[in-house]
């Protein structure tokens, strides 16, 4: 009976902790790159279109980058994530 009543009390400790942790995480700024303007980048507009990224917290912003070179350099130097 106490070993059970601990294992509850363990289990509310940890969601209880999962919740404060999560809740406080500050949205991190991502920045998405692509270079062409073909359907293969349509999911990609779509989610922005209809605000996926935002309704899962994401801070999500796709920018075109005319030539591969560009992005590569981009993402090297960190200031594009994807």
């Amino acid at each position: 009976m106490i070993k059970q009543f601990l294992y509850v009390i363990a289990a509310i400790m940890i969601i209880v902790q999962y919740s404060a942790t999560h809740a406080a995480a500050p949205s991190r700024k991502v920045v998405i790159g692509h270079a062409a303007m073909n359907a293969r980048v349509a999911p990609l507009w779509v989610a922005e279109d209809h605000g996926f990224f935002t309704k899962y917290g994401v801070n999500a912003n796709a920018i075109f980058i005319r030539q591969a070179p560009v992005l590569v350099a981009a993402l090297t130097a960190g200031d594009v994530q994807a």
